[in-house]
């Protein structure tokens, strides 16, 4: 079975744990890998890296730019914006991720844009926000 980014986080319980963001996004997802490192640049053009941790997150970026429904859409702005949830990316929080069947920590890391299309009426896009995906909540 192919690794996973689930394979390479820790367990972790988010700062909001009442409900978990379940949102399908509407594009493929990308996240890059990270890890706190050291970056040297030689005058001889070498690189060399020195990891400071070992802690893995990953970042990319959540999308919807087909528009989500006004349900979804007051959703995901809830969450993003509550005091007591995301708190604009101030807490984590719960991310279903749509298709490897696993719960993400997730942390906002960005700000939460809103478009209305004359061609999606009755739908709002949330075009992109930067996210990091910083831990995996513990299976039962």
């Amino acid at each position: 079975m192919a690794k996973e980014m689930f394979d390479y986080l820790s367990n972790m319980v988010a700062d909001y744990t009442t409900e978990t963001l379940s949102v399908g996004c509407q594009v493929d997802l990308e996240f890059k890998t990270k890890v706190h490192q050291v970056v040297h640049e030689f005058d001889d053009g070498t690189v060399k890296r020195k990891n400071i941790s070992s802690t893995v997150w990953y970042e990319g970026y959540l999308q919807w730019p087909k528009g989500l429904d006004a349900a979804d859409h007051d959703t995901v702005t809830d969450i993003y914006s509550n005091s007591s949830k995301a708190n604009f990316g101030e807490n984590t929080i719960y991310w279903e991720h749509p298709t490897d069947g696993h719960t993400y920590v997730l942390q906002f890391m960005g700000e939460l844009a809103h478009r209305w299309a004359a061609e999606l009426p009755n739908h709002i896009q949330i075009p992109s926000i930067p996210v990091r995906i910083v831990g995996r909540q513990a299976e039962a």
